[in-house]
């Protein structure tokens, strides 16, 4: 309603009920909702994707951009800051612009790590905003120390492994043959980063990654034509000869690899070892242990459901004060769950049934072997044939 509105203005995320007060709150609210049980679906699965999602974005936007400027900063400490630009212009420009910005655009908006069943189950995944998780000082300069690390590893495989060295065409690897084969290796690893941090692959992210790659170099051997070459970059022209080297073609392909390797395998002790919650869950989600796990709590969630269905029996106490429970013998082939009749049903699983049943078959599936009640009334207890301390069923497989 109206008198909403201020409360929803103030909080950081507004979320609106329509309803039959009005539509006031709704068009002040960030998010607006048609019922109230929605709201775990848009907290517990929206509210933390669109935390993971902004978390990565911007720790990867400053990795990548890292590794485009400091390897022009090691440049400079290796030629005596001479001043020289390091990478071709047009080259730096486009690099945010069209090669990473469209994958990143892509892959972030598909970002998730649980479907929607998962978080609803484990509310327990939520806990990674409020606590800060994903996004903090120990991730953010985590990922600035991957930064510093691989621009000096896309820097240096290059300009030590090619400077003065002479191809089988005779051509000798100058100044931008070597930066162009440090902006590939520097495409490559950024693209590699974001298929590693990223939990969710589809054919959308896949296709736009591989291609934003295959598009750089389609504009990178139209740069090195002397027709777009003297148009825009003049230092590009005839650069395209470093395709036809084994030597420089070894580095872009092996290099990107060999700088990712640790990232992998530090992730993967960490996923192994000390996982966080998430990666727990992903790791056992279908394990024997899980699933029982989840069938237990099932079966409590369902019993504790049903007594709040039938809360109204509370109405009755006093009548079960004073009389006794029939002792009902349950029918053959008939279900626990879906037998009228049955005093466990009747009571909300809250009474003692007969010694008789120990031997009946429930339904085909197996024999009851043992049934006491868990009474949700302690203060009618102690007399036979009425409620009970403690529910313990137990059901042989068939």
């Amino acid at each position: 309603g109206a008198n909403d509105v201020p409360m929803i203005l103030e909080t950081s995320i507004g979320v609106g009920i329509q309803g039959k007060e009005g539509t006031q709150a709704v068009r002040s609210a960030d998010y607006a909702i048609g019922q109230f049980r929605y709201l775990e679906k848009l907290i517990l699965f929206y509210g933390r994707n669109g935390y993971i999602k902004i978390s990565k974005y911007i720790c990867y936007y400053f990795y990548k951009n890292i590794i485009l400027v400091v390897t022009e900063l090691f440049l400079a400490i290796y030629n005596g800051f001479s001043g020289q630009v390091f990478f071709a212009d047009w080259l730096g420009t486009m690099f945010n612009a069209i090669f990473t910005s469209w994958p990143c655009l892509f892959t972030f908006a598909y970002e998730k790590e649980h479907d929607v069943s998962t978080c609803k189950r484990f509310p327990v995944l939520y806990r990674a905003g409020p606590q800060n998780a994903l996004f903090n000082i120990k991730v953010f300069w985590g990922y600035i120390t991957y930064g510093l690390i691989h621009s000096a590893l896309c820097f240096y495989i290059p300009a030590l492994g090619l400077t003065g060295y002479t191809n089988d065409n005779g051509t000798t690897m100058n100044h931008w043959r070597i930066s162009t084969i440090s902006f590939c290796l520097v495409i490559h690893v950024v693209s590699i980063k974001l298929m590693l941090i990223s939990s969710f692959w589809n054919k959308i992210t896949i296709i736009f990654t591989l291609f934003s790659v295959v598009f750089y170099y389609i504009i990178l051997v139209c740069l090195c034509t002397e027709f777009f070459g003297q148009m825009f970059q003049n230092e590009l022209v005839g650069v395209y000869d470093i395709f036809t080297d084994l030597k420089s073609w070894i580095i872009i392909i092996v290099a990107p690899f060999a700088i990712c390797l640790p990232d992998v395998l530090i992730s993967q002790l960490m996923y192994t070892f000390i996982p966080n919650p998430s990666e727990y869950i992903r790791k056992y989600r279908h394990s024997e242990e899980m699933k029982m796990l989840i069938g237990k709590e099932e079966a409590i969630m369902k019993k504790l459901s049903r007594s709040f269905a039938n809360s109204m029996i509370s109405r009755h106490t006093n009548d079960i004060k004073d009389s006794t429970l029939p002792m009902t013998k349950m029918k053959k082939n008939e279900d626990v769950d879906n037998c009228t009749n049955c005093p466990l049903n009747q009571m909300t699983g809250s009474v003692n049934v007969l010694e008789e049943l120990n031997n009946n078959k429930v339904n085909g599936r197996g024999k009851v072997k043992k049934i006491k009640a868990l009474s949700l009334y302690p203060e009618i207890l102690n007399k036979n044939n009425q409620l009970s301390e403690a529910t313990e069923v137990q059901i042989d497989p068939a």
